[in-house]
């Protein structure tokens, strides 16, 4: 082989090398190439796991918060709800105590009043008030007239006169007999009944007799409430009341 055909071959040779040297370089340069391409779409991927990641943990936090307001706001209207319906039911229940004690009320002085007219009604069965005239020998035996309410008692037929605030049996004794600790009886004059015995009267009138039978009169207040309208007036002379039989009371 001549030199420059020695020459050629080994030019060949060499542009083989370097074209195969230049395959290799470019080959292994794709290959850094998809690696880097490959770790950058990892690295998006991460990240966009990483953002949606963060994004469904702040929804379910503000859907937690929400929740949790919704109950707290449910919690409060429930209790402001509640806390309502005890106010007004306590209220209605307030009332409703309130309108029975006054129903109540109502009728107990209905029955009260049912009450006095039934004894007012018996009372005006039983007395009857009149104005009687009567005549008194005064000074220089000049007789002295003048009217006196007077109370018929249609039950004994007794009649009542009155003398300031007691109404005494007509011609009865301004005294009663009392019987003494040494079991003597001696008259005295007639005193005031205690006051509860004077409410007791009040309270049952049927009682009357026995209270003038005690105390030797009736009280004024026990006609309150009969007709004391004058009537045809009836006269009647002292001499008259002391012939009339004369009234004892045992204590």
């Amino acid at each position: 082989m001549g030199m420059l055909a020695l020459a050629g071959a080994i030019g060949g040779v060499g542009k083989g090398i370097e074209t195969n040297a230049a395959a290799a370089r470019d080959a292994q340069n794709k290959q850094l190439e998809e690696a880097r391409e490959m770790r950058i779409r990892q690295f998006e991927a991460e990240e966009a796991a990483k953002r949606q990641q963060a994004g469904f943990s702040h929804d379910e936090t503000m859907q937690t918060k929400a929740f949790g307001h919704e109950d707290t706001s449910q919690e409060k209207t429930f209790g402001q709800q509640t806390k309502l319906q005890d106010s007004q039911q306590k209220f209605t229940g307030g009332e409703n105590q309130k309108t029975r004690a006054s129903n109540e009320k109502i009728a107990g002085i209905r029955a009260q009043a049912a009450n006095a007219r039934a004894k007012a009604s018996a009372k005006g069965k039983r007395w009857e008030s009149k104005v009687t005239k009567t005549t008194s020998i005064g000074a220089n035996n000049m007789p002295i007239e003048q009217d006196v309410l007077s109370v018929f008692d249609k039950n004994s037929a007794r009649t009542y006169l009155q003398e300031g605030d007691k109404f005494f049996p007509q011609g009865a004794s301004k005294t009663i007999k009392v019987k003494g600790p040494d079991g003597k009886i001696t008259e005295q004059p007639i005193k005031n009944a205690a006051r509860s015995q004077v409410e007791l009267l009040l309270r049952n009138p049927d009682q009357a007799d026995n209270f003038v039978r005690t105390y030797g009169y009736l009280p004024y207040e026990f006609f309150n409430g009969l007709d004391t309208s004058p009537e045809d007036a009836e006269s009647t002379t002292t001499d008259e009341a002391d012939s009339a039989d004369e009234y004892t009371a045992a204590q």
